[in-house]
């Protein structure tokens, strides 16, 4: 699967449209070299615009679709044309000058690549949009809808305090909500959770407790009774007839820490030999490197087999065998693919 189109068509079309935008190819372009014989460049996404003859966006396939967006999507967007900019203008500057011998690096216009500010506006007006907002409006033309929507409580101050059940406070106040007849929903990230709150609520004085699968179960059933989903909220809110307390409401912020399968002696092993000398390989926190062999080195008065990883600058990195899970392979071994720097 690629981004791009391949193909006689895609190869002649970038040949044209790279002169077009950047003059005669030098000696040594390895980018236009790679691509006229048919062969893929690492990161060549990155002159995505010179090989289709024009590049849509998801709208482009949903002509007739309404758009909502929230209040931080105006300044999210300049952020964003902002850095593309900063970007642009940065690999300008440094295109300047040949690196390490490498033709001068250059890059498409970011309006070739990316939807403008102005195109952005016009797309928005041929549409229906209706922006959300957290904040209340003095609304004089009547396009303003409110849902009176609060944040939820949190139970911070309960998990602080030593002698104060949470879940006894917990199912207090979800009773007290439903009694004010407002539809009450215990929102849960999955469905272990749910079973985990509904009988630590229980077990606290919630009785009743009702478990659904969508809102509109929801709807059949009577405000008083308290109910729990699974809906993936970071934070319960309230409006006059609806209450969604959030698992994280009561019990924090949720700690996720993906479980790595322990590997055996023989994998780490057979997975180290399956490498050779001159590989390309991509560390999870360290990037491009290249393996220069299997190293034995003592640290702490211990012998430790390591793999051998070079970086930029000739910068070595000893990642001990049994860690090697951090390691994956780079996709390509091109000769020119620079290394990353270390730090």
């Amino acid at each position: 699967m690629s981004e791009l189109a391949f193909g006689e068509e895609a190869t002649s079309r970038f040949r044209q449209a790279y002169v077009a935008q950047f003059g005669p190819a030098q000696s040594g372009d390895q980018l236009y070299e790679a691509v006229s014989a048919g062969s893929r460049f690492p990161g060549q996404e990155h002159w995505l615009p010179l090989f289709h003859e024009q590049l849509e966006t998801l709208l482009d396939y949903l002509p007739d679709s309404p758009l909502s967006l929230d209040h931080m999507t105006d300044q999210a967007l300049a952020d964003r044309h902002a850095m593309i900019e900063e970007h642009y203008q940065a690999r300008l500057e440094a295109g300047e000058t040949s690196t390490f011998g490498a033709p001068p690096y250059k890059p498409v216009p970011p309006a070739s690549m990316y939807v403008s500010d102005t195109e952005w506006r016009q797309t928005l007006a041929k549409r229906r949009v209706s922006r959300l907002s957290a904040f209340e409006s003095d609304d004089l033309k009547g396009t303003v809808r409110d849902f009176s929507g609060r944040p939820g409580r949190s139970f911070a101050p309960e998990r602080a305090a030593e002698n104060t059940n949470l879940f006894e406070a917990a199912a207090q106040h979800i009773r007290a909500l439903a009694q004010q007849g407002k539809r009450t929903i215990v929102a849960a990230w999955t469905p272990g959770a749910r079973e985990r709150l509904a009988t630590l609520l229980t077990e606290h004085g919630l009785a009743g407790v009702k478990k659904i699968e969508s809102y509109e179960e929801a709807l059949t059933i009577p405000a008083a009774v308290p109910m729990l989903a699974v809906i993936g909220l970071e934070q319960g809110f309230e409006t006059p007839d609806l209450a969604i307390v959030a698992e994280q409401d009561i019990l924090g912020d949720r700690l996720v820490r993906p479980r790595r399968r322990a590997k055996k002696a023989a994998d780490v092993i057979t997975e180290a030999t399956s490498l050779s000398v001159g590989d390309l390989v991509v560390h999870t926190d360290h990037g491009i490197g290249r393996f220069a062999g299997l190293r034995t080195i003592t640290a702490l008065g211990a012998p430790h087999d390591c793999l051998e990883l070079v970086y930029h600058g000739g910068d070595k990195l000893y990642l001990p065998v049994e860690n090697i899970e951090l390691l994956s392979r780079y996709g390509s071994d091109e000769t020119g693919t620079e290394l990353d720097r270390l730090g």
